[in-house]
């Protein structure tokens, strides 16, 4: 069953990355202010029926260096009964949430952004999947998510776009992008494994004003979707570089 869901979204997420048009440019007004808010990248397992998708955070080494130091700390894998579970098709999300004070059509406020496959440069060579984020109507560079363990299901260039909700009311945006990697090669920088068994980490590279969730996160159960779960927030103002 798992494995026909993972190829029915990844079928399903490869007609609209390749087949939906994308938002027609248009100028956002400057001063308006636009957040994002990365949710767990892991799919998530609906493991006791309640409709929503659960995940675990099995590690959080806050502080610490290496590519598991305090912005890649939170290894992600699916809710599967009373365990956390993770395997080569459990599937890999660019999921978010994104907000603006702006009241002008939706199109205006979109972020772009186009993802390849990549790996680390020696000593780590651990697989990832980054994406770089542009805002649609300015073409102002935004920042980078990089999803580490993980394998692109599509080509190198494809495009991706999140929307932000008008007014100040969320708008939820799902690409499904990859799948978890056997990633054994990976090391991090001091030479231990950098690689556990299979899961997903993000790691952020933005100038915008960043924040890592700190609270909220328990060991063992989250949610895909609710603010309180997301991994990572940016913010900024529309037509100005970033900070803001």
């Amino acid at each position: 069953m798992t494995r026909l869901l993972v190829s029915a979204l990844a079928a399903l997420g490869l007609l609209l990355l390749l087949f939906s048009p994308r938002p027609q440019a248009a100028e956002a007004l400057p001063g308006d202010w636009y957040a994002v808010l990365f949710q767990a990248s892991v799919r998530g397992y609906d493991y006791d029926g309640d409709g929503e998708l659960e995940w675990c955070n099995t590690r959080w080494n806050n502080g610490q260096s290496g590519y598991h130091g305090s912005d890649n700390a939170i290894d992600e894998q699916d809710r599967r009964s009373s365990s956390c579970y993770g395997d080569g098709l459990t599937g890999v999300d660019v999921a978010t949430w994104g907000l603006t004070t702006g009241t002008q059509s939706a199109s205006q406020y979109a972020l772009d952004g186009v993802f390849y496959d990549g790996e680390l440069p020696s000593p780590s060579f651990c697989d990832y999947i980054y994406v770089d984020f542009y805002g649609h109507s300015d073409g102002r560079y935004r920042g980078r998510q990089r999803l580490l363990h993980s394998d692109s299901l599509y080509p190198n260039g494809t495009w991706l776009w999140i929307y932000a909700g008008l007014n100040q009311t969320w708008r939820s945006s799902w690409w499904g992008v990859g799948l978890l990697t056997e990633d054994t090669n990976c090391k991090n920088p001091n030479g231990t494994p950098g690689w556990t068994g299979f899961h997903v980490h993000q790691g952020q590279s933005t100038s915008c004003n960043y924040t890592l969730n700190q609270s909220g996160l328990g060991e063992l159960v989250n949610e895909k979707w609710p603010h309180a779960d997301r991994i990572h927030r940016w913010t900024w103002t529309e037509g100005y570089a970033c900070p803001s």
